[in-house]
């Protein structure tokens, strides 16, 4: 249980923070569930309705549907590694960063609710494409934009997660950049010299005798 000087200098509980902090956790949790599933899902469903490397126009000259599968990382990155290689990066190195992402958001603050959301984000999405890899060894992308001849690289739910996530969390670390420099003390500027003289020690009398 934290505590907190009041400023007549009494300490209260910080129990209703506790609390709050608590359902903001439990909160982030269904986001995660969330993303996973939502994720999971929309890959199922194109597995169903799509054969592989077919593609069913959404908005014409713009955006389709499709189906193709990924052994490397977010959009088609490294997929010319030796599968060893690919194993220990796409599989090995999501789990450690999936691992620590989700123990540094309930490090976070109280009120550092933009890198708690953005986190959950990013745990979310990392843990729809790890389960693509544990199950089918590669990942299902079926997201594709496109404009005449130039056309981005297919993705998924969970990597739109994860880049908005840590989008979330750049855009965090600039504002808290921002706020530390306006809170920080200017120590280069000397205080002004003071106009009025100093003080002079006053002198007492020396008792007179008789």
């Amino acid at each position: 249980m934290s505590t907190e000087n009041t400023p007549s200098g009494t300490t209260q509980t910080d129990e209703g923070g506790l609390l709050a902090r608590a359902a903001r956790r439990w909160r982030q949790g269904l986001l995660v569930i969330g993303v996973l599933a939502l994720d999971q899902l929309t890959k199922a469903w194109i597995v169903s309705e799509l054969a592989l490397y077919q593609r069913r126009e959404v908005i014409p000259g713009l955006f389709d549907l499709t189906y193709l599968v990924n052994t490397g990382g977010v959009w088609g990155l490294g997929q010319g590694l030796s599968q060893t290689m690919r194993q220990v990066i796409f599989l090995g190195l999501p789990v450690l960063v999936t691992l620590f992402a989700a123990w540094h958001a309930l490090q976070l603050p109280y009120r550092d609710r933009l890198r708690q959301w953005s986190l959950a984000l990013v745990v979310g999405g990392a843990m729809g494409n790890l389960t693509d890899r544990f199950r089918l060894g590669e990942v299902v992308d079926f997201l594709l934009f496109y404009r005449q001849d130039w056309s981005w690289p297919a993705f998924n739910i969970a990597d739109s997660c994860i880049c908005t996530g840590i989008g979330g969390l750049l855009l965090s670390s600039f504002l808290l950049t921002e706020d530390a420099d306006e809170a920080s003390p200017v120590l280069d500027e000397e205080p002004p010299p003071s106009s009025s003289p100093p003080d002079e020690p006053s002198e007492t009398a020396a008792p007179t005798t008789p």
